[in-house]
């Protein structure tokens, strides 16, 4: 059972930082995006995107997909605890 738990908490603890920093990332992204002068685009298609980034004379701005970022995150912790049981 305590084997259990362990691995709960570092598949967690992996998820949740994986998280903040794709998070981080991406918060960081416009500044950069803004300095090249980059123009808009978009990473995916319909209900898979994950970031849209829009820069017109109007404004700019950045979105992502949340629900995809808490999937890649919880890939991330998934493969970090089953890089941890095999070593």
């Amino acid at each position: 059972m305590k084997k259990v738990e362990s691995n709960l908490k570092y598949f967690l603890s992996l998820s949740l930082g994986s998280l903040l920093m794709l998070i981080l990332i991406f918060s960081a992204l416009p500044a950069i995006l803004l300095f090249f002068k980059v123009p808009s685009f978009a990473f995916g298609e319909g209900v898979w995107w994950i970031l849209r980034w829009k820069n017109e004379t109007t404004g700019s701005g950045i979105s992502f997909n949340l629900y995809i970022l808490i999937c890649l995150a919880m890939a991330i912790g998934l493969l970090g605890l089953l890089w941890r049981s095999r070593h």
